[in-house]
This record gives C-alpha cells, structure tokens and sequence, in this order.
C-alpha cells in the first residue's frame, strides 16, 4: 500500500439534492467526517437518476454532469486550503451521459451516453473549463457506458453495453479527435459490459459486466491499440440472483486487488491481482450498503468508501494490507440517491501518471 500523511477529501456525487457532498478521511483514525455540501447546477424537476463526476489528472478541477435536459457539465476548482469546490463554468453535453473521464493530459473530457448511444469530446481550457458545446460525438450500439484513455493517451476504450463489444478507438491529443481504430472486440453474449479500469502499471484493461455479474481482463497491445481476452471470472457464487447488476470496478493504487461492486446482493467482491500476469483470484464477497453503484479507494489504498443509492449514506471499510479483505470502519448519512465518489489526497501535488 502507499503511504499518504495528511487529510483525504472524499467527494461524493448527490443526484437527489444536485449537491457535491465534501467529506474528509483522516487514515491516521479510519474517521470520516461531513465537512459541507456545494450545489449542482441543473434543470428543475425529476431527480437525475446519476450525476457522474470526474477529475483532472492534477486532482484541482472536478466535473460534475447532470443527467437533465440541457445535459449541463459543470467545472469545479477544488480550493487547497479547505479543498471545497468553487463553480467555474457551466457548460452543456450533448446527451445525459452515464460516464465521464478525462483524456491523460486534462485538456479534454470524454462522455459516454446509456441513452442517446453516443460518445462525445469536449475541449477542456487552460484555466480547467469545460469550454463550450462538444467538438465531437460519436454514435455508437446501444447502451454505451463507459469511456477510458489507455495511460498513454493514443488509444480509447468504451464499454457498450447493450451490444456486448468494447469499442477500440484511436485517440489524437493533438488535434482532439476520436478516430476509428481496431474493430470492436466482441464480450460475452448477454453480460453487458458496464465500467472499465486499467492495471497502474500492466499493460491490463479490466471491465465489470453488469448483466451477468463477471469481471474480464484483457491484455492490452499498446501499440496496435487492441485488446485480447486474457481470463472471465463471475463475481458471485453459483446459485446467486437472478438477475444480478453489477456496477463499478477499482483497483488498489497498488494493483495488488480488485474491486467490483454488485447491487441485488449489496456486496463489494475482492480479487487477488497477479503481479506478472494481471490475472484474478476471487477472494471473497464483503456486505456494504444497499446498491452500491458507485466505490472508491483512496489514494493511499487503506480504504474503501462505498455509496448506497438505496440506503443515502456511506460505508467506510478498511482494506486489510494481507488478504484484501474489508472492514467497516464507519457509515455516515450522504444525501439523497448517492452514486459516483472520488479521492483526493490534501497535497496539491498531481497525481502520478499511470503507465505501462
């Protein structure tokens, strides 16, 4: 596990309330406590049914989508000093995206559309903006759900659930254009693949499939831009429900586990990472909040924090540094229809770049 002195900022997506919850993580006391709510711009009437969020590679911008016609996408500054977030810009997306991630370098952000089936690019400013209407979309099958730049920042993957594929795109930095690339890599017929994650430092791509609850890893060829199965492996045991709905995947900053989430069950699914070969052993299944839709692990990787979209609160568990297993710690109230969670490490030094 890494070591990180200091406070970690959790924020926490609140579709009910169009709010970004604030809490800090002390890892030195396993504590979490509410520090303070900043709005959401967005459309009255029905509550989003998920307001996904993504931050700059820096960790000093965050980006907040809701899921409501005009589709606005709006671009925080996270404060050093107290870490609150202070609205930017708002911008609008072309869709209600399901997804959002930035490109390697921070000057543009990607969407993926359940809905519209579509892919989009937006430019991202030098002040961390989201600047004006999207430069491109792509359509694409039904269902698209997730999109990712590979740690090199030449190459797109997106998970489309509705067609079974992943989608192998070329990406210009340059010039901010989405090209074709490699033809789709077919997944499993009927397990929808849902959320995608990279090894910090294999050349491993993994995606968690939501209709059949299965986790796939994939060997990435870096400079063709292609992805080849490598291992599929179920998240629950046999005679499990039917049918299940798993939603999101992390990995230890360490790459040591894996983590997917699965929402009939209420469960978080832990899996040992192969150092050489980035293959999984499951470990175990651990109890969490009712439909956890949305994890994080904090950047030092001693914990998780999970977002009950039916239970309103948080479930603090502690990552054991051994065997993967979890703890909880603690559970604190967070809003309404809680759905999307990232870390930040209190020190405004960037992140470290993922990377082969």
């Amino acid at each position: 596990m890494i070591e990180t002195a200091g406070e970690i900022r959790a924020y926490v997506s609140s579709a009910g309330t169009k709010e970004v919850l604030q809490f800090a993580l002390d890892p030195s006391k396993g504590s979490l406590h509410d520090v303070g709510a900043t709005p959401v711009p967005g459309p009255a009437g029905p509550s989003p049914t998920s307001m996904p969020m993504a931050l700059r590679p820096d960790r000093k911008r965050l980006y907040v989508v809701v899921r409501t016609s005009p589709y606005p996408v709006t671009s925080f500054a996270l404060e050093d000093s107290t870490g609150r977030p202070r609205m930017l810009a708002t911008a609008e997306l072309p869709g209600a995206m399901a997804y959002l991630s930035t490109d390697r370098s921070g000057r543009y952000l990607f969407g993926a559309s359940y809905v519209s089936a579509m892919l989009s690019l937006s430019a991202i400013d030098e002040e961390g903006r989201v600047a004006g209407p999207a430069i491109q979309t792509l359509a694409t099958p039904p269902k698209a759900h997730s999109i990712i730049a590979d740690p090199a920042n030449r190459w797109i993957f997106a998970a489309i659930l509705g067609a079974d594929i992943l989608l192998q795109l070329r990406f210009d930095a340059a010039h901010g254009r989405i090209e074709p690339g490699s033809p789709p890599v077919p997944a499993r017929p009927g397990c929808g693949p849902r959320h995608l994650v990279f090894h910090p430092n294999r050349p491993v791509l993994y995606a968690v499939n939501e209709l059949d609850a299965s986790v796939t890893v994939y060997a990435v060829d870096g400079e063709q831009g292609r992805l080849r199965e490598l291992q599929s492996l179920p998240m629950l045991a046999p005679g499990g429900p039917v049918p299940p709905s798993a939603a999101d995947v992390h990995l230890t900053p360490d790459g040591r586990f894996l983590y997917a989430s699965e929402r009939t069950t209420h469960c978080l699914v832990s899996f040992a990472v192969d150092p050489d070969s980035g293959r999984l052993e499951r470990l175990g299944a651990h109890a969490t909040e009712p439909s956890p839709r949305g994890f994080a692990i904090s950047p030092c990787g001693r914990f998780l924090l999970a977002a009950g979209q039916l239970s309103n609160h948080l479930a603090l568990h502690a990552i054991d540094p051994r065997d993967g297993r979890l703890a909880l710690l603690a559970r604190r109230p967070a809003g309404q229809n809680p759905n999307w969670i990232e870390f930040v490490a209190a020190s405004t030094d960037p992140a470290p770049s993922a990377g082969y």
